[in-house]
């Protein structure tokens, strides 16, 4: 009699976890879905900004190694 509670409890655990991922899947594709819903609009901000962020700090570190071959350059004449 135990072993079939057990069974019905893992039965009903995994309908569980199925209905649930079903439910998050479902929320991602209407968030992610349309081209005006906020999520997607505030998603796109960020990711620009982070590019963006990223390029000023690669024009600096390319700067700053340029500064530094110009100084090594003229330091071996």
């Amino acid at each position: 009699m135990l072993k079939e509670k057990k069974k019905v409890k893992k039965g009903q655990s995994t309908l569980e976890y199925i209905i649930l991922m079903t439910a998050v899947v479902i929320a991602i594709i209407a968030f992610v879905g349309s081209n005006s819903s906020p999520f997607r609009t505030a998603l796109n901000s960020t990711l620009t900004s982070s590019t963006n962020t990223m390029n000023e700090m690669g024009g600096k570190i390319g700067t700053t190694f340029a500064g530094a071959d110009e100084t090594a350059a003229t330091a071996t004449e």
